[in-house]
């Protein structure tokens, strides 16, 4: 049975199915509980690693199944960090009569993996690969050599070397190679092997921290930082803390989990080691199930994204340029106060609370009270009090005049009893002051509008913002693609540049969302009169998006045709009802029939008043000061007092005429205003609902369009992987993924946008009442929606 199924995979003649059959019936136990051996250069904490991260995904992946795949807890055999130990541990597990399948972990087992001759009889897997620093055979997109897989990305230094020469902008990069293999490594310091203009030097690394920092030298500028599977994770962290100290550059070869330790920059994403083993498990899988492995893609395309340490930045004292910041993920930003996250209804009242336009309003409405206490006083007594004193030449006194010098004081009251102009021109102010409360009020409402709009303006920017990061993304990830298969051969350099310029677009319409951005959150802030720059999290709805404003009751009456056009209709009589615009104008036309009241009564009803006076002498001195009585005369009296009534009444005054001329064309004036303003308020509700479901209808249109979009990206991106499909195609079908997902995000916001716009016009803001007031209007809508319905004989 064995020379049957070795003759068929020599002869390829075999499909997977026969295989898995062929396997069973050779194996009486599970195929997959075959022993795995793991074979590495030798003790090392991240081959350590990398053999859990290996073993937590086969458990995943048979986790809902009856096969397990019998990989061990610890390598098996572990080599002296040598070549020769390498060749030596994997020959041990070649010759191993239970070995079904060898994984190697390392540069020298890679290297040794590629000098077997002959053909080894057993699979060897290499979860990382460097077919020109190893030497591993390659042919086409495969290895081409029976029973050894390789998956590239153990090294991409020209890649590497390029972005971390973009962020630090400097030359020489010094370059940390393993002391061992440094020979082996001179490959990758030739000009050839590096971006255009670059300059790298290697540099023998001993495995302590305190050798490498020796061995850099003093005049080092930067460093790259690759894997070193001799040095430790603690003596890598002394490595790093001490290039910091020396305000040296570093770029992270290992991943972004060591510039959350303090390197500078790396280009590594962490998604891509999950995603490296999870296809490592699935191919350990297919090879114990009999499929061959000369055939199997050995590409690997790195995920790139850029990470930046800004607190090593601010330490070292090197900064990378805008464009580069706005493209990476920057971890450690400069601290400050906890973030603001900030929700719409927040957003509003603190608005309301500082806006200096809204504020001027109150100080209006204030003004306007007092004005109606000015007319009150009018209405009210006038009381006075008042104190003389007069000194007199003593040669104009006479026995029976006035005192050479007196002291006296006195109180006068008035009080009008009756007038007809007085009354109408305080009720008149009354109604004056409702104008300027229901004038405020229409402030509230538009500076609730300008703060949707916005905040609105934010979450668009934001979103339009991420998609553009997003898309940079994708672009580094389709660049590493097409390096990869530059260097299989499948493609030109002219794809690669393509890429790059595409990068660069990208990185300007990213730097151009972000300065919109920036603009959209300090237009909130100067509405909400605080910090222009303050830093802030816009807080979105955990349900759909729509209900940021709209509340959920009212989504079935913008769903379909006929609900829609009811509710048009109730909010257009809603809006008559409460528009604050209509009530000002109201209270200026009842303030004008009151002045026009008061005016025609004073033509013949006179103005009645009273009014009484105490006046009481102190003290008199001086010439004729003496109270004797005078025969004839009563005596002096120091106390006195009046009282009495005036009546007034103007008998012609032509103005008074001309007066009520003109209030009366101010009353006609302010009613045609206010039909006028009707009109345009149910125009502009109605108007405003139409627009809104038109881009109601926008929005579901345009998350149509993205899904296509999306199948369309991925249908070509696989093309393209396969070498199908050229790259112009791969490059539209992205462009116009970014351009659907930016015209979604666009339509609900514009929707959002209008239906603010409709309810601004209706005179409220339902999502913004209080819960009973939002019931009744809720109710009241039902309620109409039931007599309309009856009416027309429709059904909702």
């Amino acid at each position: 049975m064995f020379h049957l199924l070795h003759f068929y995979r020599r002869e390829q003649l075999f499909t997977p199915l026969l295989a898995v059959v062929l396997c069973a019936s050779l194996y009486p136990t599970d195929v997959l509980a075959a022993p795995v051996a793991v074979v590495i250069d030798g003790p090392s904490e991240l081959i350590s690693y990398r053999h859990n991260k290996l073993a937590r995904e086969l458990n995943e992946l048979t986790r809902d199944t009856s096969s397990q795949i019998n990989f061990p807890k610890t390598p098996t055999h572990v080599g002296n960090h040598t070549l020769a130990s390498a060749r030596a541990q994997l020959r041990a597990a070649l010759k191993n009569p239970k070995t079904r399948v060898i994984i190697g972990f390392g540069y020298f087992v890679g290297v040794a993996a590629a000098q077997i001759k002959p053909y080894p009889r057993k699979p060897i897997l290499l979860p990382y690969g460097a077919p020109a620093l190893q030497r591993l055979p390659r042919d086409g997109a495969a290895s081409g050599r029976r029973n050894l897989t390789y998956l590239t990305g153990f090294l991409d230094v020209k890649r590497d070397l390029k972005a971390f020469r973009e962020v630090i902008r400097d030359d020489p990069v010094s370059f940390l190679v393993d002391a061992r293999i440094h020979t082996a490594m001179q490959k990758i310091a030739e000009p050839s092997a590096l971006p255009s203009g670059a300059n790298m030097r290697l540099v023998p690394t001993p495995p302590t921290a305190k050798d490498a920092l020796k061995a850099l030298g003093p005049k080092t500028r930067a460093v790259y930082l690759p894997i070193n599977f001799r040095m430790g994770f603690a003596e890598t962290e002394k490595l790093i803390q001490g290039l910091n100290e020396r305000k040296i550059p570093s770029y992270a070869g290992m991943g972004p989990e060591w510039v959350e330790k303090g390197a500078f920059v790396t280009l590594v994403h962490p998604d891509r080691v999950t995603e490296r083993f999870r296809r490592v498990a699935l191919r350990l899988r297919d090879i114990l199930a009999g499929e061959p492995l000369e055939s199997m893609t050995t590409a690997f395309p790195q995920h790139a994204e850029l990470f930046i340490n800004m607190a090593t930045a601010r330490k070292i004292g090197v900064y990378p340029s805008f464009n580069l910041m706005t493209e990476a993920r920057l971890l450690e930003p400069e601290k400050k106060e906890a973030q603001l996250h900030l929700s719409l209804s927040e957003a509003i009242n603190e608005a309301c609370q500082n806006n200096p336009a809204y504020r001027a309003t109150m100080e209006e409405l204030k003004a306007a009270t007092a004005e109606l206490r000015e007319s009150r006083g009018q209405l009210l007594p006038r009381l006075d009090t008042s104190g003389s004193f007069t000194w007199l030449d003593p040669d104009a006194t006479t026995s029976f005049g006035n005192a050479e010098r007196t002291l006296s004081w006195g109180i006068q009251a008035q009080q009008i009893l009756y007038s007809p102009l007085a009354i109408q021109a305080y009720l008149a102010q009354r109604h004056s002051v409702s104008s300027v409360e229901k004038n405020r009020v229409r402030a509230r409402l538009d500076l609730i509008l300008e703060v949707i709009q916005s905040f609105l303006q934010v979450l668009r920017a934001r979103a339009v913002e991420s998609l553009n990061r997003t898309n940079l993304k994708s672009i580094r990830t389709n660049r590493a693609l097409a390096e990869l298969r530059v260097e299989i051969g499948t493609s030109g350099v002219q794809d690669i540049a393509r890429w790059d310029i595409s990068l660069a677009g990208g990185r300007v319409d990213t730097i151009s969302a972000s300065a919109r951005r920036n603009q959209a959150e300090i237009d909130l802030n100067r509405i909400m009169n605080t910090e222009l720059e303050r830093s802030f999290v816009p807080i979105l709805p955990t349900s759909e998006a729509e209900t940021l404003l709209i509340d959920p009751a009212l989504m079935p009456f913008v769903r379909d045709i006929y609900s829609f056009k009811i509710f048009r209709g109730f909010m257009a009589k809603e809006a008559l009802d409460n528009a604050p615009e209509l009530a000002e104008l109201n209270a200026q036309i009842k303030a004008q029939e009151r002045l026009i009241s008061g005016y025609t009564q004073q033509l013949y009803i006179p103005t009645l008043g009273a009014f009484g006076d105490i006046t009481h002498i102190l003290s008199r001195s001086g010439a004729n000061s003496s109270s004797a009585v005078i025969e004839g005369f009563p005596p002096r009296d120091d106390f006195t007092w009046q009282f009495g009534a005036n009546l007034s009444f103007t008998l012609f005054d032509d103005s008074r005429y001309g007066t009520l001329s003109r209030l009366r064309r101010t009353r006609s004036q302010l009613q045609l205003q206010w039909q006028n303003v009707a009109n345009t308020i149910e125009q502009r509700v109605r108007s405003a609902l139409h627009q809104a479901g038109a881009s109601i209808a926008a929005v579901g249109l345009r998350r149509d369009a993205v899904k296509a979009a999306r199948i369309n990206l991925q249908a070509v991106s696989s093309a393209y992987r396969e070498g199908t499909d050229t790259i112009i195609t791969l490059v539209d079908a992205q462009n116009q993924t970014l351009q659907a997902e930016i015209n979604a995000a666009n339509a609900l916001y514009t929707f959002l946008d209008d239906y603010a716009q409709a309810e601004r016009a209706s005179g409220r803001f339902v999502m913004f009442l209080e819960s009973e007031e939002r019931q009744s209007f809720i109710s009241r809508l039902q309620a109409y929606a039931k007599e309309m319905t009856t009416n027309d004989g429709n059904t909702l």
